[in-house]
């Protein structure tokens, strides 16, 4: 006769407690979760700081933050520069200058736009080094050097006394027989009228170099 099985013997089974409702909370609270409102609370603290540093910029009007009056020389001390440090006037005039050649025509000698190829698509600093230059060159006249233009600059530049002067630039784009001229930007309520031309000052310069 065959021996009688033998019998398994079961593992002693114990009660298990439920989960406190504190780490049933901790475990609902999954790391996207937390990342979520850690990202949230960053979007929230950098969107009152720039409407604290813009506002402390402006002048006095009717909307005043809280807390103004305490954190508005902190703000001006950490951000100086205020909003116009990144905006220009849209009708702020433009300086550009000609150079007079063999023909006697006037050409413009602007390096810019910068993102041209000539400009290895902005690589070359040549085009923005050429604005320290026109500042310069414009610090070198007086009132009396420069004359109002209602027409056409070339023809302004060629009744133009020239000034005599040394170009003080580092690198210098300018030589020779220069027109400065400073014109306003047509106003975007005549950009369909065709060819506009703005009233202007003009200054003639014989740089040397």
């Amino acid at each position: 006769m065959s021996a009688p099985p033998q019998s398994l013997s079961q593992p002693p089974v114990h009660d298990v407690d439920p989960p406190a409702p504190h780490d049933q909370e901790r475990a609902r609270q999954s790391p996207p979760a937390r990342l979520g409102a850690l990202a949230l609370a960053m979007i929230v603290g950098s969107l009152l700081l720039c409407v604290y540093a813009v506002h402390a910029q402006m002048p006095v009007n009717a909307v005043t933050l809280p807390h103004e009056d305490t954190l508005r020389p902190s703000v001006r001390l950490v951000l100086p520069q205020g909003w116009s440090f990144f905006t220009r006037s849209p009708r702020e005039a433009d300086f550009v200058a000609f150079s007079r050649g063999a023909d006697g025509r006037w050409r413009s000698s602007l390096r810019a736009p910068h993102a041209e190829p000539r400009n290895a698509f902005g690589l070359a600093r040549a085009s923005r080094a050429q604005g320290v230059e026109v500042g310069l060159l414009t610090g070198l006249l007086r009132d009396t050097d420069w004359q109002d233009c209602r027409g056409d600059p070339a023809g302004c530049l060629d009744r133009a006394d020239p000034v005599r002067a040394a170009n003080p630039a580092l690198l210098k784009t300018l030589c020779g027989d220069v027109g400065l001229v400073q014109r306003p930007p047509v106003p975007w309520a005549w950009s369909r009228a065709g060819d506009v031309t703005m009233p202007s000052v003009v200054a003639r310069l014989e740089l040397s170099c």
